[in-house]
């Protein structure tokens, strides 16, 4: 068992963490590091930079 700080720590450094809920494992996503990430492809395609 975890306590919500440790889960909520492990969410906001990492990119999606697995939790099992019910018996079936469910994907939790970080959703500012997502648009963060989202933020970062269009300004790097404004500036002609294509990754």
């Amino acid at each position: 068992m975890c306590s919500t700080a440790e889960i909520i720590d492990v969410v906001s450094s990492h990119q999606f963490a697995l939790i099992k809920k019910d018996g079936k494992w469910e994907q939790i996503e970080n959703s500012g590091r997502r648009r963060a990430e989202k933020e970062a492809i269009q300004a790097t395609k404004k500036l002609g930079i294509y990754l």
